[in-house]
């Protein structure tokens, strides 16, 4: 309570991480985690440790998933063929 006493107004998560992440990481580890993300795959991953690899590298490129609709589509693009073949009817 004495932290946020002292700020003049409360920030959200996504503030926060992003002003950490400025403050705290080099540029070059933000790019190469970017990066990291845009080429994530499944390959020989569960889909739980694909997802979770997942969702801990798509804070470094926000702008690649701004909504759940995109976030979706991104995490479906990443997955095993067969299973994105499973999930085109849905």
């Amino acid at each position: 309570m004495a932290e946020e006493a002292r700020l003049e107004k409360l920030i959200t998560c996504a503030q926060f991480s992003k002003s950490f992440y400025e403050k705290f990481f080099l540029n070059m580890a933000q790019k190469e985690m970017e990066e990291q993300f845009i080429r994530l795959q499944q390959k020989d991953r569960t889909i739980d440790e694909y997802v979770a690899e997942f969702l801990r590298l798509n804070r470094f490129a926000p702008y690649m998933v701004v909504d759940e609709e995109n976030q979706a589509s991104r995490l479906q693009q990443g997955l095993k063929m067969k299973i994105q073949m499973f999930l085109i009817p849905q």
